[in-house]
């Protein structure tokens, strides 16, 4: 699927590490001010994609293209500043710094860095407001628990000011009131125009917020559409629950 007004265009994407294709020709698109989804069962290929369009990995074959720009094998620091961001599954903030500083290094070293540290400070208190930690601006954030270092993770990457931001398995481990917090969070985001593509286990919460949701099996494209199309589709069935589930 390329859209015409896509803000992320993947086309035949290959990764491999030795004997292992983890990601196998894989194309996909995102459109601009919507939410992809990817899903896929453990060791799909989710998080390896993930990797090759925020330039933490370089593909074997294909192409990754930015708002109009070719950025196959760019590295990370680099797509920072064309407007991409992203969460990771193991939270590692500066943990000897307080919270508030954390999400000033976004605003100094990301997409658009704020030249004076008053600035910084200023937009970087807006975030916190934001992910629901302005509360805990002054405390070292190695002190943070897991739904805090969550929410921060999603403030620093904010506070790079991107275009797209990525995030992988936010809601893991989240009770369900978390969880409905961190999607209304999502909502937000997308009602202020925010471009977004999610890796999530939580199959409810994922479809509940998606636009257009994407499958891997194996490093494969199995299927994509709308939330609706996916929960019926047999391959996703299939890649799920195995050959003898009867739908």
């Amino acid at each position: 699927m390329i859209c015409s007004i896509a803000m992320l265009e993947v086309e035949n994407v290959t990764k491999s590490f030795g004997g292992l294709t983890a990601v196998n020709g894989v194309s996909c698109a995102a459109e601009k001010g919507k939410i992809t989804g990817l899903i896929g069962p453990n060791g799909s290929g989710k998080t390896t994609l993930f990797n090759v369009i925020t330039g933490f990995l370089k593909p074997n074959a294909g192409r990754v293209r930015f708002d109009g720009k070719d950025i196959t094998g760019v590295p990370a620091q680099q797509i920072c500043r064309v407007g991409i961001a992203r969460t990771f599954q193991l939270n590692k903030p500066f943990a000897s710094m307080t919270v508030i500083e954390n999400v000033m290094m976004g605003r100094l070293y990301g997409n658009e860095p704020a030249r004076k540290l008053r600035v910084a400070r200023d937009e970087s208190e807006e975030f916190l407001a934001l992910t629901g930690l302005e509360n805990k601006r002054q405390v070292p954030a190695g002190t943070l628990g897991m739904v805090d270092r969550r929410r921060l993770e999603v403030a620093r990457a904010l506070a790079t000011k991107p275009k797209m931001l990525f995030l992988d398995e936010m809601m893991a481990g989240l009770n369900l009131r978390e969880i409905e917090d961190a999607m209304a969070l999502l909502r937000n985001l997308k009602t202020a125009g925010m471009t977004m593509m999610i890796v999530e286990h939580i199959m409810k919460a994922l479809l509940g917020i998606s636009d257009h949701v994407m499958v891997l099996s194996a490093g494969r494209k199995i299927a994509e559409g709308t939330p609706k199309d996916i929960v019926c589709n047999q391959q996703v069935i299939t890649a799920y629950l195995g050959d003898d589930h009867d739908a």
